[in-house]
């Protein structure tokens, strides 16, 4: 027998049975054992539990096997009880230490993280300054002179060859030369010095002159990189209204005017002049638009390791591009590549690498070569769906490489079945196998995947016909009356389904020498699209097949 106790109380029942031991040892006699007993059950396990004890010792008294087997048992519960809340314990402390040492891991990293992006932007600006002077560098008494120089040019005006035979005749035009004396003040002391004062001389020349466009260039240039200048507020407010009162600048006046009024003063030169061609290749001024070329040009000049340098390489390629010089923007891609091999514009230069070896170029092998490192490199990113379709593309409209033609457009519609080309390069896939490789059978197999993929689609049912076509081009009657047939079985509200049909009839009729089928084709034709011209067609045959009465 197997007595067993409430788990609460487990321990209680087990002092219970030695004391039952003891007992059987000196058996019980009397109220006072008994009163003894009631005080020791009392403090071990309460008297709610009084009765039951009560009734276990009653069944088990003087039985040590059995008192023996409880106890064996009920410490065995016990121990695996404990054993299991350690467990437990232990498992919850475990859990609990791994997550905060990753919460620590992760902050640890954000933290440094953090830290390099900083110390890389400190690194990016200290390496920028190497190639451009500071306030500390240049030599204040030769920045004198030569400012003093400048502003004497400044008051130059063209002069006028006088004598017997030159009346009023010019002898030079020097505003090009003014011009080319502050171009090269500001490339000696840029962004320090007086270059402010330097480039609102540049802006004055421009605006006696009348070119609207570089002096247009000239005022944007000057309010993003010399905000904090003591002229900033005149160079605003006089210098701008320009913008107002001329009529060159009628169809972006609104823009021009934000730019001034909304420009903010940005931390640091280089930042400054990022901000400037950000804005100014969008300007909507395509004259004045075209001096970003040069603009980008001085900026990686002066900041060649700046963080913004690879973005400002990709906008100067695709200035270039645009401006008709395909060869100077290859070059650029391919300094990018080369000088930021790690930066995020590396896709997108690589990318356009290999449109230009395509399109401009017709250098098939080497775009596809660099097409498919772009695949190798970002095969997740949002360009490798175009990549995929060009690859195939090559090898079928330039190199007529069928083999990997076919094989380029299957890996394509595989990878992005849901791509509005996937269907276009499935039927063209189709159309390789039976024009360009004379397998017809590979081509039906293809067109059963369209409609298999694409179920109910218009492209489904082009898909069908097409495929009868080419049996039936082959010669296999009895395929292609049947899947001509198919078509009326699987789209029977397709406006194709009564052509289809009819086309089967004409097969049974010519071809197989099958009336009776013939005729199972007109009557579906002229039961299902009685309103159609197939139908009436259908009708008059049907009229004539029928036999002639006497």
């Amino acid at each position: 027998m197997k007595l067993h106790f409430p788990k609460t109380g487990l321990i209680a029942g087990i002092i219970t049975l030695l004391m039952l031991l003891s007992a059987n040892q000196q058996p019980l006699s009397g109220q006072t054992t008994n009163d003894s007993m009631t005080s020791r059950i009392d403090t071990v396990m309460g008297r709610a539990e009084e009765q039951l004890q009560r009734s276990v010792e009653h069944n088990a008294r003087g039985d040590w096997p059995t008192y023996r087997r409880f106890i064996q048992d009920s410490l065995q519960l016990v121990y695996e009880e404990k054993l299991a809340e350690v467990v437990d314990s232990l498992r919850i402390v475990c859990q609990n230490r791994i997550v905060r040492e990753k919460d620590q891991d992760e902050q640890t990293i954000n933290r440094l993280s953090r830290k390099i992006e900083s110390l890389r932007d400190s690194l990016s600006w200290g390496l920028s300054q190497v190639a451009t002077r500071t306030a500390a560098e240049y030599d204040s008494r030769i920045e004198n002179r030569r400012f003093a120089y400048l502003k004497q040019l400044r008051a130059e005006e063209t002069k006028k060859s006088q004598g017997l035979f030159k009346v009023g005749s010019t002898t030079e035009n020097i505003i090009p030369h003014q011009l080319q004396e502050y171009e090269q003040y500001l490339l000696a002391y840029f962004p320090d010095a007086r270059c402010d004062s330097v480039q609102d001389f540049i802006t004055q020349t421009y605006i006696r002159q009348n070119d609207w466009a570089r002096a247009e260039h000239s005022l944007l240039r000057f309010v993003f990189l010399f905000p904090e200048s003591p002229l900033a507020a005149e160079v605003k407010n006089i210098r701008a209204g320009i913008f107002q009162t001329e009529r060159y600048y009628q169809n972006f006046r609104d823009w021009l005017v934000n730019v001034v009024n909304l420009t903010p003063s940005f931390p640091d030169p280089a930042t400054r002049y990022y901000k400037f061609l950000e804005t100014f290749r969008d300007n909507p001024d395509a004259t004045a638009r075209a001096i970003f070329i040069d603009e980008a040009v001085q900026f990686l000049r002066l900041y060649p390791e700046h963080n913004r340098a690879p973005r400002v390489c990709l906008w100067l390629a695709e200035m270039l591009n645009e401006r008709g010089r395909p060869h100077s923007a290859y070059t650029t891609y391919q300094k990018l590549m080369i000088l930021h091999p790690n930066s995020a514009e590396y896709a997108q230069a690589l990318y356009q690498k290999g449109r230009l070896q395509r399109a401009r170029f017709a250098e098939y092998e080497a775009a596809r070569a660099t097409y498919q490192e772009f695949i190798q490199r970002y095969a997740n990113d949002t360009l490798a769906v175009g990549i995929l379709y060009e690859l195939a593309e090559i090898a079928d409209l330039h190199l007529s490489q069928w083999e990997n033609a076919i094989a380029e457009y299957q890996r394509f519609a595989d990878t992005y079945p849901q791509e509005p080309r996937a269907i276009t390069a499935m039927v063209r896939r189709a159309q390789i196998q039976a024009d360009k490789m004379n397998n017809n059978d590979e081509a039906v197999l293809t067109y059963d995947q369209i409609n298999s993929r694409y179920p109910d689609t218009e492209a489904a049912r082009d898909a069908i016909l097409a495929a009868a076509a080419l049996y039936e081009k082959g010669k296999r009657y009895e395929d292609a009356a049947l899947k001509y047939y198919s078509l009326f079985e699987n789209y029977p509200n397709s406006e194709k389904a009564a052509t289809a049909l009819e086309n089967a009839a004409t097969i049974y009729e010519t071809r197989l020498k099958n009336n009776d089928k013939m005729i199972e084709m007109l009557n579906l034709i002229v039961t299902s699209y009685p309103a159609s011209k197939n139908a009436v067609r259908a009708s008059k045959k049907l009229v004539k097949l029928q036999p002639k009465t006497k």
